[in-house]
């Protein structure tokens, strides 16, 4: 079979889940990431690459995210590679790390040092040393396969960055990560009883470590990630928060418990109140 008859086809078959654009978008992606192939060439396809792609779309029909079948997603205008370790980076992570890079932006001063906590591909970490002059940047999780993939991103961006294995629920370590002049976090927020209002997709694929938070608190991350900034960021340091819309209002009260200055709230492109700061007094 010709490759373009074969690219037809898949076609073809992705429309009865996609739009025809969508299914044209999709089959060239699949074929440039995972084989190289012109996708309108005549030449017979191989063997091997026939597998590769068959394979691909079995995966992608059974609803795993395009990304981790691609291997990789765009964020902040570069690729970072990602895989089942680590959660597909969205729009509002872009967003929050906009409000960090103008944060950061707008200091003066020597060197800056940012912590990001649960950094995951290192996608929050690598952009902000990529975007910001004079910043030392640590990125920080509980999951080896996951730093795994935010050191290969850092390899393949040639990014300055140190990442870390680190449990922020364990208190006992705190002193041991030092003072930041900025610290970011998109942490678990989401309770496992509400499972069923979440895409299947996401449910099934994306690493439940990363998605669902501890016990019966969705907010254990904020509590104790804001206590950790109480002591661990330094007078005038910003704390940044990616969040759910709906719990904007409880998140802005455990900032203002623990003692944060100018607590604000901003919204994502859809106008849905996604991101808090604080400020260290």
């Amino acid at each position: 079979m010709r490759v373009k008859s074969f690219h037809d086809s898949i076609v073809s078959r992705l429309q009865s889940v996609y739009s025809e654009r969508e299914s044209v978008n999709i089959a060239r992606w699949l074929f440039e990431e995972k084989t190289s192939l012109n996708a309108q060439s005549n030449e017979d396809i191989s063997i091997r690459n026939r597998e590769i792609l068959e394979r691909s779309f079995d995966r992608l029909m059974k609803g795993e995210p395009l990304d981790y079948i691609l291997g990789n997603t765009s964020f902040y205008g570069r690729s970072f590679k990602v895989n089942e370790h680590v959660l597909i980076p969205r729009p509002e992570t872009e967003g929050l790390v906009e409000q960090c890079v103008l944060d950061l932006r707008g200091r003066r001063g020597g060197v800056t040092n940012v912590l990001d906590i649960g950094t995951g591909s290192g996608c929050i970490a690598i952009t902000i040393h990529k975007e910001v002059d004079s910043v030392k940047v640590l990125g920080i999780d509980i999951s080896e396969e996951a730093l795994k993939v935010a050191l290969a991103n850092q390899e393949i961006l040639n990014a300055d960055v140190r990442f870390e294995l680190h449990d922020i629920l364990d208190e006992t370590k705190d002193t041991a990560l030092g003072e930041f002049d900025l610290i970011v976090s998109n942490p678990p927020y989401i309770l496992k009883k509400e499972k069923q209002k979440m895409s299947d997709s996401t449910v099934r694929f994306e690493p439940h470590i990363a998605l669902f938070a501890e016990g019966s608190d969705p907010f254990i991350f904020y509590r104790r990630i804001s206590d950790f900034a109480v002591t661990n960021l330094l007078s005038g340091g910003s704390l940044w928060f990616e969040m759910n819309e709906f719990h904007a209002r409880e998140i802005k009260e455990i900032l203002v418990q623990k003692g944060f200055l100018d607590v604000r709230i901003f919204s994502d492109l859809q106008g849905k109140d996604r991101m808090i700061q604080g400020i260290k007094p």
